[in-house]
């Protein structure tokens, strides 16, 4: 398997060509919110690129989570805190989703991934792992950043990822961003969230009182859901692969 990391989707072209997989990642939070939504029983989320069609929804009646500069919009029935989506009430339920990266992270994705657009996050790395293991071709790792720039977080996942995916088959590493973010992996995985406390984006949900957000954000595999995106009526649904 061939696999390589872009740090940012301003990035995106170059890597475009050739590419099987893509898993998305935005660490801090709507990967880490999209794995939770569906782990607690939700039936698709569907990833909205920008504020004019959430409200949209939300106007339909819809569910809608909706966060700009960390924050919930007004119209939104949630944010992006992982920890609202509880199973009382997202269970069975379809949920509309927006975020500052994220969601446009995957809008990027779905443009160039040949085979399927997968969701990463510590939080299911694992079984995220054991899914790409089983297929060949090429993995690119897109990191979701902030507005375009980079962000460790997002990028040292797709360290922790290759190094997951080492143990279960045979990886060739296409460029010095994978290289180097697994070493920065195997050098910090013991301390990671003293080593990422240091970032811009923790800095960010600090401020606001987000620190439980991102301590959950940073467990690892405590879910054993692997989020894929369908494109079902040229609208992006995102459901989990591990569900029968």
């Amino acid at each position: 398997m061939k696999i390589d990391l872009c740090i940012s989707p301003l990035l995106l072209p170059p890597y475009s060509e050739g590419v099987d997989r893509v898993v998305v990642v935005d660490v801090w939070r709507a990967s880490s919110t999209i794995v939770t939504m569906l782990g607690n029983g939700a039936k698709a989320v569907y990833p909205l690129d920008s504020l004019e069609k959430a409200e949209a929804k939300a106007a339909m009646g819809e569910i809608v989570g909706a966060e700009r500069d960390a924050r919930r919009c007004s119209f939104a029935r949630c944010g992006n805190s992982p920890c609202e989506y509880q199973p009382h009430w997202v269970a069975g339920r379809f949920i509309y989703f927006t975020t500052t990266n994220g969601t446009h992270a995957l809008a990027e994705a779905m443009k160039i991934a040949k085979e399927e657009v997968l969701v990463g996050a510590f939080i299911n790395i694992e079984a995220l792992a054991r899914y790409l293991a089983r297929h060949t071709g090429t993995v690119l790792i897109l990191a979701a950043g902030w507005r375009d720039k980079m962000s460790l977080e997002d990028s040292l996942f797709a360290g922790a990822l290759y190094s997951s995916l080492s143990r279960l088959a045979d990886l060739t590493p296409l460029s010095d961003s994978i290289r180097s973010m697994n070493t920065i992996w195997n050098d910090h995985n013991e301390e990671l969230a003293l080593y990422l406390s240091t970032t811009d984006h923790y800095a960010r949900l600090e401020a606001i009182g987000l620190e439980e957000d991102a301590a959950y954000c940073l467990k690892q595999s405590i879910w054993d859901v692997v989020p894929v995106c369908q494109n079902v009526k040229g609208e992006t649904m995102i459901v989990d692969k591990q569900r029968r």
